[in-house]
């Protein structure tokens, strides 16, 4: 995660997405959005070429998916 936040390239962060949204063990997808959110790839309120609205929709969509899933796993639960 360093790597992204130094760097700073697009495709880097976008390959993490992507491992996020489609890699079949949920434990890498949870463990990915929780490294992401922990060191998140550019500091807030700071201008960065990270920043743009595209990453922004791939994360709502990522914080929905992790809840919709959360929420199918834990149903049988309760």
């Amino acid at each position: 995660m360093d790597f992204t936040k130094v760097d700073g390239r697009w495709p880097d962060l976008e390959f993490l997405l992507d491992l996020a949204e489609n890699d079949p063990e949920p434990a890498v997808r949870y463990q990915l959005i929780r490294m992401l959110v922990e060191n998140p790839p550019f500091e807030r309120a700071h201008k960065h070429r990270l920043d743009k609205e595209e990453l922004a929709e791939r994360l709502w969509n990522l914080i929905k998916l992790v809840t919709y899933d959360l929420l199918n796993r834990t149903s049988g639960y309760c």
